[in-house]
This record gives structure tokens, C-alpha cells and sequence, in this order.
């Protein structure tokens, strides 16, 4: 067994993430991802597992064989601001109000909080979010822009 180095060498960076959501009907993940979302599919296996991307994002699409919850419930319980959502698709400064807009002009739900649009975190992050079928929140942020003046 190779020891772990005491420091760890400069590493590769990485450029993106691809997470897989496991779905109820691949079909209709499919279609809500490609239809409402506007991502391309990427792949489809044509049994069980796809691959849909809109920009350098990537999002695998698996059909579910067992019932089984995967969204982040547990950490949603706590009303903290924090770690209430499954994936975060993090977008270019200055282009999240569009991207709402985009998404209201064809009735995306939202939770009411976003009813004007995406609201600025204390963070930094400018962000709304939605829900998939299978029930995973998805937010999509950008980088607050500094107010003009």
C-alpha cells in the first residue's frame, strides 16, 4: 500500500461535474429536460440512461429499477438557507434573469419566492429554482452583478 503524501502535489484541475439523477419515467425526464429546459440530449442508450447537456453542463438521466428516494430530503429539513436543493447549475454573470425569464415565458413552476424573479444571496449568488418530475431541486445561479451607479 502507497503512503498518502504529507502535501499534496498542485492537482489537475477539473473542469466540470456530470451528476446522475435516478428517474422515475426516462421518457418523461427526457422530455422535461430537453422540451422545457432547453438542454440537447447527448445520449440515450435507448433502454435506461441518457445524457442531456445545455452549455458545458451535463446531467445523466438513469431509469430507476427500484423505488428508491435519492433527493437531498434530509438536508432540506433543516431551514437554514443551506443545502435545500439537488443540483446547482452555476451560470455566466449577468445571465440568470434571462434564464427565468426564458423559463416563466413558458410556465416553468417556481416557488413563489421567485414570482419577481431571482433574488441576490448574501453569498454572492444571484438564483432562482424549480422542480424536476421526479422532484429534485434544481437552482441556477450567477454571480450578483454590482449595482450600477
Amino acid at each position: 500500500m502507497t503512503a498518502i503524501p504529507k502535501v499534496i502535489p498542485k492537482a489537475v484541475p477539473i473542469r466540470s461535474v456530470s451528476p446522475l439523477l435516478q428517474v422515475r419515467d426516462l421518457a418523461r425526464s427526457l422530455e422535461f429536460y430537453t422540451k422545457r429546459l432547453g438542454f440537447t440530449q447527448d445520449w440515450f442508450d435507448g433502454v435506461g440512461f441518457a445524457i442531456v447537456r445545455r452549455g458545458d453542463c451535463s446531467v445523466y438521466l438513469a431509469q430507476r429499477e427500484v423505488e428508491v428516494d435519492l433527493r437531498n430530503r434530509t438536508a432540506r429539513r433543516q431551514d437554514n438557507g443551506y443545502a435545500n436543493y439537488d443540483l446547482h447549475f452555476y451560470c455566466d454573470g449577468g445571465t440568470i434573469d434571462a434564464l427565468w425569464e426564458e423559463y416563466q415565458a413558458i410556465g416553468i413552476e417556481m416557488p413563489s419566492e421567485f414570482a419577481g424573479g431571482p433574488v441576490d444571496r448574501e453569498y454572492g449568488i444571484r438564483d432562482f429554482s424549480l422542480s424536476d418530475p421526479d422532484g429534485y431541486v434544481l437552482v441556477f445561479g450567477a454571480p450578483c452583478q454590482p449595482a450600477a451607479g
